[in-house]
């Protein structure tokens, strides 16, 4: 086996460090993003197309949509789920721990304190769960930060 041939690989475009100061501050506005366009679909997404037929003798069977064409163009033009979507999937591609942590420190604002006291684990092990599941976040999304070789 070459193993200079393996430590070329590995230095390698493939193998490089993650930069994770500059990838956490990334995703913390990616967070920031992801809460604020979550919060826009619950509040438009609680329209519902639903055909209503009123019935009153009418030989048209006309039916009155007044918030039908609203709430199909939204769920048609909803430039924040694919948003919502990508970074849900790069949550979920988080372990349990890893989710819990990224979850309730980036979604639900809480301190890091509260995180590793109500998880009951270690400081040292919360942040490096957490820088964990930042980089695979990032990863995820193609949004981490490298660094110079």
């Amino acid at each position: 086996m070459d193993w200079d041939k393996i430590d070329d690989y590995l230095k390698n475009e493939v193998f490089r460090k993650v930069d994770i100061v500059a990838t956490r501050k990334r995703i913390e506005r990616l967070a920031r993003v992801y809460i604020d366009y979550k919060s826009k679909m619950m509040i438009l997404g609680e329209q519902k197309v639903t055909a209503s037929y009123h019935l009153n003798g009418s030989t048209s069977n006309k039916i009155y949509n007044s918030n039908i064409e609203k709430a199909a163009m939204f769920n048609l033009e909803n430039e924040y789920q694919d948003i919502v979507m990508l970074f849900e999937g790069a949550m979920n591609s988080l372990d349990e721990l890893e989710y819990k942590i990224f979850y309730d420190f980036y979604i639900k604002g809480k301190s890091g304190i509260a995180c590793y006291v109500d998880l009951e684990i270690t400081e040292s092990e919360f942040y490096r769960v957490k820088n964990k599941a930042i980089e695979k976040v990032a990863l995820f999304l193609g949004c981490a930060v490298f660094k110079e070789k």
